[in-house]
């Protein structure tokens, strides 16, 4: 339900135009639409870690195919939509293949060669190293990370390179500390020692979650992912939402959970192109309004669904 949650948010952060929503229950879905990414992050290398420790080759293969099938795949769709629409040229295709970020097809691909390059880096430090020496060169390097973002050095490196490689680049950098997180989180076993004190965890996030409305972080120049604030509230909403006891929810319920967020890759890979589609097809209603995205969403998850049903797996990695 987090992973669905999170990329309702991520729909909110690229298509809704939220100035207008000023009642208070739209402010929680206002400040996700800054740390879903994060999140997301976090979660995909919490739970990957077993495959980097265990230096299992097919597990490795498995994912980095499961990573680059939706990639190339839905660059092609996107490219030969606007190819026939807009009479798109190849080179964005080529933009969209290499970092994720052409500016005309599906920009928000950046994420996806993220996870690829930092599944690269996590398993063969740990193939080609002892677990000692490479949890170190983790943490070094989400230090180095931190220090290139904190002193302003990345964002000088890159921010007047072309827009293709100048977020990627940057966010590279930026989003490195979320994924080295996640995964020290579960190498040490963290959540598991804050759950022995599950109450008292929960309630002394409360304060944290409100801390930045009260004292203002100082800003850093950056790629949409940088600055104090930006690592603290997505590592803090990350312990109290899995402090929260949803293990003993009903296995009906689990089965729900699991059925509504198994297609969240293909709804972050297609929600543009999905978007795009249904703003020409009905110009008259307002996509980018709040309703507007439950609809992407909506229509998001129903092609994903279709998707699934097909007999050749790799089509079925494309929303799975």
């Amino acid at each position: 339900m987090l992973k669905m949650l999170l990329s309702f948010c991520v729909i909110l952060a690229h298509c809704w135009k939220s100035k207008g929503y000023k009642s208070l229950f739209f402010f929680p879905f206002k400040e996700m639409t800054v740390y879903a990414v994060p999140i997301f992050m976090i979660i995909s290398f919490y739970y990957s870690e077993f495959l980097f420790v265990s230096r299992n080759s097919l597990s490795f293969r498995n994912r980095i195919i499961r990573l680059l099938v939706p990639h190339i795949g839905w660059a092609l769709i996107y490219w030969l939509y606007y190819f026939l629409v807009y009479r798109t040229p190849v080179t964005e295709l080529f933009w969209q293949l290499l970092t994720g970020h052409s500016t005309v097809l599906n920009p928000t691909m950046w994420f996806q060669i993220e996870l690829i390059l930092y599944t690269l880096f996590f398993f063969f430090l740990f193939y080609f190293f002892e677990n000692r020496t490479a949890v170190l060169t983790v943490i070094s390097a989400s230090i180095l990370s931190l220090i290139l973002e904190f002193s302003g050095i990345n964002y000088s490196l890159f921010h007047e390179l072309r827009p293709e490689l100048s977020y990627p680049l940057g966010r590279l950098v930026e989003l490195f500390p979320f994924a080295a997180l996640g995964f020290l989180l579960h190498y040490f076993g963290i959540f598991d020692k804050l759950r022995k004190h599950r109450i008292g965890v929960l309630l002394l996030c409360l304060p944290l979650l409100l801390l930045p409305y009260i004292y203002r972080f100082p800003r850093t120049e950056g790629f949409g992912y940088s600055g104090l604030m930006v690592m603290y509230m997505p590592t803090v909403i990350t312990i109290f939402i899995c402090m929260l006891p949803l293990n003993e929810l009903p296995i009906g319920y689990k089965k729900i959970a699991v059925i509504i967020s198994s297609y969240t890759l293909g709804i972050y890979c297609s929600h543009r192109l999905i978007a795009t589609i249904l703003a020409t097809l009905f110009p008259d209603f307002l996509f980018s309004s709040f309703f507007g995205c439950i609809i992407i969403q909506l229509v998001s998850y129903f092609v994903c669904f279709l998707i699934s049903f097909s007999p050749n797996r790799y089509i079925r990695n494309l929303a799975e």
